[in-house]
C-alpha cells in the first residue's frame, strides 16, 4: 500500500506540473490580456482576464456550446442554395450565431410574391433582379464579423454546381429545390462527407430533412449530468479518504451533519458487509440498508431526539447508485468503442483516435490483474450538503483520479501513434489536450449518427412506424414538389386535378398504404393550394429549426434529429420520423 501510495503521489505531481505548464501556455497564446497580479505560486486571479470581443458578443450562446463550439461556427463555411424566405431565415439565424462565411446561390429572379414574404428583399425595387444579389447586402448587415457573398450560376435550380468547389463548404442548406436536383446534389455531397439540410415551408406546412455524412461523430451530447460517483467500485484513494470519517464518535453532531453523502454511502456499505458478509441484493435487504444508514445517524446523535440529518437523507436517496454498475457500457457507446474504425481509422480522425484509446483503457488490466472495465472518471460531483472544506477535499480526490485517467489516455494515444510517425505529426495539429479531456469527460455519452442518403422512392417507407398525421403531410409535400418539378413550375398550380394524380402515384408506391392516406393528404394539398406559396410565419419557424440543426451539425454538439421533420402550422405541432 505504501509503494502504491508513493507511485500514486508521483503520478499525481507529474500530472499537476504538466497541467500548470499547459494552463500558463494556453493563457499566453489565447489572446487574453492578463494583467499583473500573479501570486507567489503562479496563481492567476480570474478577475485579471479581460473577455475578448467574441466572448462579450456571444456570451449567451457560449453557455450552450462553449468556446469550442463557437470556434467551430467561426471556422465554418455554409452554402445556401435557394434564397427563399425559409432559406434566408436559416441564413439569418446562422449569421447571428456567428458562422464564419455564408455563400448564397440562387439565380432566379425576384417576383412580387417573393417581396411579400421575404424580409431580405428591398421592396419592389428588387423585382426582376437576381435573388441572391438582392438578399446578400441585407444579410451582411446582420453581423459585421461575417462574410456573406453571392455566387453566379446559370440557374441554381438546374444544379449545375460542378464549377463550385463543394469541398470548401462544411454544410449545404437547400431550400426550394426540386427532388431530382436534390438527389444529384446529395449524391455528390455524400462522396465528400458533407452534410445537407433540406428545408422548405409551403403555406402552413413545413418540411426538413437531414442528410448527414455516413458517420457523424458527437462528443458533447450535453446529457443532464456528467456526474460519475463510482461508489459501486471505489478506487483505493477514495476508500482511504472515506475512512477519515468512519469513526463518527470523534465528530460533533454539527460536524456529522456536514459529512458528504458519498462518504456516508461507502462507509455504510463497508459496515453492512462486516455484519452481513454480502452487499444487499433483494428489495427487502435494500430497504433494510436504508434504515441501517439512518440508524447510524441516530446512534451518533447528541440528544435523545435525533435531528434529521440532510446528508444522511441524501445518502438514502442515492442508495440505488451502489447497485448500478459503472462497468456496464451504454449500447450507443459500446457500438462506438467496438466499431472497426477504432482499429482501421484511428490515425485518420481525432474522434476515432481517442475512441480507440478509451477502448484500450477500458480493457486494460487493473492492479489486481483483472480487466479494468471502467471509463475515465469525469471528476464531476453534484451539489450536496457538506462543509466547504470537506466538499473541496472530496472534490480534489475525484479530480486527481480524473486527471490520472486522462493522462493515461494521452499515453495510450502516444503509443498508438508510434507505429506511424507521419500521420502522428498530422494528427497533433488537430488533437489537442482540450479535445482529449472533453472526450474523456463525455465518454459515456458520445454518439455516432449514421446519415442516410436522400431517397424519393416511397416503396421503402415503413408506414407503421410513422404517425399517420405526419405521414399525410409528408406525402402531400412530396407530391406537391414532384408536380412542380414535372411541370417546370416554380409557383403553386391553380387547380388540383393533376396534383391528385401525382399524389396517387406517390401513395401507390407505399408497401402499406393507410386506408385514409389519399383523403387526408388531399386535405393537406388543398391547404397548400389555398396558401399559395410561402407564408412568413411558417418560413420563420422552419428557419429557426433549420438553423438549430445546422449548429448541432457544425459544432458536433447535441444530437441532431433523426432524420425527417414535418410541421403543421394549423394544429401547431411538429412530428419527427426516420426515412
Amino acid at each position: 500500500m505504501d509503494e502504491d501510495s508513493e507511485s500514486y503521489r508521483a503520478k499525481k505531481q507529474k500530472v499537476l506540473d504538466t497541467k500548470a505548464e499547459m494552463t500558463l501556455g494556453s493563457l499566453a497564446n489565447s489572446g487574453h490580456v492578463v494583467e499583473p497580479g500573479v501570486g507567489s505560486k503562479g496563481n492567476i486571479s480570474s478577475s485579471s482576464v479581460i473577455p475578448t470581443h467574441n466572448e462579450q458578443k456571444y456570451d449567451r450562446q457560449l453557455r450552450l456550446w462553449a468556446s469550442s463550439g463557437q470556434q467551430a461556427l467561426q471556422d465554418s463555411h455554409v452554402l445556401l442554395i435557394g434564397a427563399s424566405a425559409t432559406g434566408c431565415e436559416v441564413a439569418k439565424n446562422l449569421i447571428l450565431a456567428g458562422i464564419g462565411r455564408l455563400t448564397v446561390l440562387d439565380d432566379s429572379l425576384v417576383t412580387d410574391e417573393d417581396v411579400q414574404t421575404n424580409f431580405f428583399l428591398n421592396g419592389d425595387g428588387d423585382v426582376g433582379k437576381r435573388k441572391s444579389d438582392c438578399v446578400v447586402p441585407l444579410l451582411n448587415e446582420l453581423n459585421p464579423d461575417i462574410t456573406c457573398t453571392s455566387v453566379s450560376n446559370n440557374n441554381s435550380n438546374s444544379i449545375e454546381i460542378k464549377d463550385l468547389n463543394l469541398s470548401q463548404f462544411n454544410l449545404i442548406v437547400a431550400s426550394g429545390l426540386g427532388p431530382s436536383h436534390l438527389m444529384i446534389l446529395n449524391s455528390e455531397l455524400r462522396q465528400l462527407n458533407i452534410p445537407l439540410i433540406v428545408v422548405d415551408s409551403i403555406g402552413f406546412y413545413g418540411y426538413l430533412r437531414l442528410c448527414l455524412a455516413p458517420s457523424h461523430e458527437i462528443v458533447e451530447t450535453h446529457p443532464d449530468s456528467l456526474v460519475d460517483l463510482r461508489v459501486d467500485s471505489p478506487w483505493p484513494e477514495l476508500v482511504e479518504h472515506a475512512k477519515k470519517y468512519q469513526d463518527l464518535d470523534k465528530f460533533t453532531s454539527v460536524e456529522i451533519d456536514h459529512i458528504p453523502f458519498i462518504v456516508i454511502l461507502i462507509n455504510a456499505l463497508d459496515e453492512w458487509n462486516k455484519i452481513h458478509i454480502t452487499p444487499p441484493s433483494s428489495y427487502e435487504e435494500k430497504s433494510n440498508f436504508k434504515k441501517f444508514i439512518m440508524d447510524i445517524a441516530r446512534n451518533r446523535a447528541d440528544t435523545a431526539t435525533a435531528p434529521d440529518y440532510e446528508n444522511f437523507e441524501e445518502a438514502v436517496a442515492s442508495v440505488y447508485k451502489l447497485f448500478q454498475s459503472s462497468q456496464t457500457l451504454p449500447s450507443e457507446l459500446k457500438r462506438v468503442l467496438y466499431d472497426a474504425k477504432t482499429t482501421s481509422e484511428f490515425n485518420k480522425s481525432p474522434f476515432w483516435t481517442v475512441a480507440a484509446a478509451v477502448r484500450i483503457f477500458y480493457e486494460q488490466p487493473d492492479v489486481d490483474g483483472k480487466p479494468r472495465r471502467q471509463l475515465p472518471l469525469t471528476g464531476v460531483l453534484p451539489d450536496m450538503k457538506s462543509s466547504t472544506d470537506w466538499f473541496v477535499a472530496l472534490q480534489q480526490v475525484y479530480r486527481d483520479k480524473s486527471e490520472l485517467d486522462i493522462a493515461e489516455i494521452r499515453s495510450i494515444i502516444t503509443n498508438l501513434w508510434t507505429s506511424s510517425p507521419t500521420e502522428h505529426e498530422n494528427n497533433l495539429l488537430h488533437l489537442s489536450d482540450e479535445y482529449i479531456t472533453t472526450f474523456c469527460k463525455n465518454a459515456r455519452y458520445i454518439r455516432v449518427v449514421s446519415g442516410s442518403p436522400l431517397e424519393y422512392a416511397t416503396a421503402g417507407i415503413d408506414t407503421q412506424s410513422i404517425d399517420p398525421d405526419d405521414l399525410h403531410i409528408y406525402l402531400a409535400i412530396r407530391a406537391y414538389k414532384l408536380f412542380l418539378e414535372s411541370t417546370s413550375n416554380t409557383s403553386p398550380p391553380s387547380g388540383d386535378e393533376d396534383l391528385t394524380e401525382q399524389l396517387n402515384a406517390v401513395t401507390s408506391q407505399l408497401s402499406n398504404t393507410p386506408t385514409d392516406a389519399i383523403t387526408k393528404s388531399t386535405d393537406v394539398l388543398n391547404e397548400i393550394l389555398r396558401a399559395a406559396g410561402e407564408l412568413y410565419n411558417s418560413a420563420s419557424f422552419m428557419g429557426g429549426i433549420g438553423a438549430q440543426e445546422a449548429i448541432k451539425i457544425i459544432t458536433h454538439q447535441y444530437v441532431p434529429l433523426n432524420n425527417t421533420l414535418v410541421y403543421d402550422g394549423i394544429t401547431s405541432r411538429i412530428g419527427t420520423f426516420y426515412l
